[in-house]
């Protein structure tokens, strides 16, 4: 896999489509109640999203935990994607192949601020009956947007469009920290058999958003805790 540099595009360059905010978009108050009692999940109204393969709707979905921890703490661990895999089962590897996931200097201009890319290789269906396990390579880019806000988007690989962010938010107490995690993805026009499957499925793509958000911010948070 030839691994693009920052000033190249992906093949399938994406045109259009904001990634949903959260940090200071929303009374924290109210919220960290909802999530004493568990995760709060937010669907966001659909975006078009046009490509060198065509347009269709993308569809984001945001997963909230409440994180016991700092809210550096929880910024620190939770940048460091390297560690996917030992927390997120579905995950074969994650690997850091360009830049730093260390948090930087935010005194800098964030356009100065060097992105990393990280090497995620899924591998599924090994749950699944009548199909043979499979893995799934993409290479994603993750670039700081603030210093509550990490981006992430899909630059190579085996599904065509993923777009996302990790935001964090302290909470009155200071050993408590709010963890958003938005997603959206696409697999695209032609997906490897038996992803192609689940474009068959009516809204498969939204309960897909839900299953990632979900499980990387629920898996993520305990793991940072510890």
């Amino acid at each position: 896999m030839k691994i693009l540099n920052k000033n190249e595009k992906a093949e399938a360059h994406l045109t259009k489509g904001e990634v949903p905010v959260f940090v200071d978009s929303l009374p924290l108050k109210p919220l960290e109640k909802l999530l004493e009692n568990g995760a709060v999940v937010f669907m966001h109204p659909t975006q078009r999203i046009d490509t060198d393969y065509g347009g269709y709707p993308l569809h984001f979905v945001t997963a909230a935990y409440l994180v016991a921890a700092s809210f550096k703490d929880v910024r620190h661990f939770s940048a460091q994607m390297n560690h996917y895999a030992d927390y997120v089962p579905q995950l074969q590897s994650s690997d850091l192949v360009a830049g730093t996931l260390e948090v930087p200097d935010f005194s800098v201009p964030l356009k100065e601020i060097p992105s990393a890319d990280v090497l995620l290789t899924l591998s599924l269906g090994k749950r699944v009956k009548f199909i043979s396990s499979f893995s799934v390579e993409y290479l994603m880019r993750y670039t700081w947007e603030s210093e509550s806000r990490l981006g992430f988007e899909a630059i190579e690989g085996e599904i065509e469009t993923v777009l996302g962010a990790i935001e964090w938010r302290q909470t009155e107490e200071k050993e408590k920290s709010v963890l958003f995690y938005t997603t959206g993805s696409d697999l695209g026009p032609k997906p490897k058999f038996p992803l192609s499957l689940s474009q068959k499925i009516p809204g498969a793509d939204i309960a897909s958003g839900v299953i990632i958000s979900v499980m990387a911010a629920g898996r993520q948070a305990p793991w940072i805790e510890l």
